[in-house]
């Protein structure tokens, strides 16, 4: 259940081919279909299909308006009404005796920064250090002057949309780089990272967001290769290698649609102490322990500038879908549906 069209459910319908499963049915959110005791259901992004993001987002409306986040038509204008939709209407969808390849809750504390690196931090997972959201942007003024960087998100935005790593200029003021452009009519997302100089348009956009809900982080200094700020996504699925892809960027965030690169993880790895690569596999297990109904989790890490240390400074509800990757000549995908074709051979 997802789009129903569109690269993600293309990537795992050709995977499910391959493997010999020609009878999956495309949903998309708003639909309705019977499912029989074994079957799987599988919830995706609604991001490729219109009326689906609009099922979602008038399914979590009600909740949204309840707890004072801002409801719009627009998933970018209102995140906390997307992610209370989407569990609205994956709940929804679940029947007795199907397979799930993530529960509802699974998906809803993706979605969650806060909430995530709370239930992260007492399961032994590194995460970046959280603040309360400051009230007001001078109370923002008062944390950047003791922290000197900080990283202030969207609760529950995904992708980097609205995102900001703040840090003090040279002469006071406040430097800013973020997906967020102010403009005459009001701030603008944009696709491609910018660097905000003045005090004033960081206040602009601080202003902007503060009423969606955010998530306020210490910025954790990242390993860096030939110049490049890097990190890794991970893919792993249970009983499967884990896929690493490193993301390298000129600037502090490193999302991939965002102009950043993507490269082999051994770049990074071959910097680091074996000890310390073990580290870290160690911590992609304990966030697999972490979400124990899913059978996938995707989440980001950044090796410290130090390369001795590591953090999970997000979890990606629906971070499977990476192009042109493979182990063993197979796909995330590909690994996915091994999986589920076990656990219905086991069931049976």
């Amino acid at each position: 259940m997802g789009s129903g069209t569109g690269r993600r459910f293309d990537a795992f319908r050709e995977a499910a081919n391959r493997a010999g499963l020609c009878d999956l049915i495309p949903l998309a959110y708003g639909e309705t279909v019977d499912l029989r005791p074994g079957d799987w259901l599988r919830f995706e992004s609604p991001d490729e299909n219109v009326a689906a993001m609009g099922a979602v987002l008038n399914a979590g409306r009600a909740e949204a308006e309840r707890r004072g986040y801002p409801t719009t038509n627009s998933a970018l204008m209102a995140p906390a009404q997307l992610a209370f939709g989407l569990r609205a209407l994956q709940q929804d969808a679940v029947q007795p005796g199907v397979h799930l390849t993530a529960s509802p809750e699974d998906i809803a504390l993706c979605y969650d920064k806060t909430t995530c690196a709370a239930h992260l931090s007492a399961r032994g997972v590194p995460v970046p250090q959280v603040f309360s959201p400051p009230e007001s942007f001078d109370g923002l003024l008062t944390l950047l002057r003791q922290e000197k960087r900080l990283f202030v998100k969207q609760r529950f935005g995904a992708g980097a949309a609205g995102t900001m790593a703040l840090m003090s200029g040279p002469r006071g003021q406040v430097i800013a780089h973020t997906t967020l452009m102010p403009d005459k009519s009001g701030p603008r997302f944009v696709k491609r990272v910018q660097k905000l100089n003045t005090t004033e348009d960081v206040q602009c956009i601080f202003d902007f967001l503060r009423p969606m809900g955010l998530h306020v982080e210490r910025w954790i200094p990242k390993a860096g290769i030939a110049g490049r700020t890097c990190d890794l996504r991970i893919v792993a699925t249970r009983n499967a290698p884990p896929f690493a892809i490193l993301r390298l960027s000129r600037g502090p965030i490193t999302n991939l649609h965002l102009d950043a690169e993507r490269a082999a993880s051994d770049a990074l790895f071959a910097l680091m102490a074996p000890e310390n690569v073990d580290a870290l596999w160690q911590t992609v297990r304990n966030v697999q322990a972490a979400f124990p109904d899913s059978l996938t989790v995707s989440p980001d890490i950044a090796v410290t500038a130090d390369l001795r240390n590591h953090v999970v400074f997000e979890v990606n509800a629906f971070g499977d879908h990476i192009r042109r990757m493979t182990i063993g000549g197979r796909t995330p995908q590909d690994w996915q549906v091994q999986q589920m074709m076990k656990v219905q051979s086991d069931a049976a």
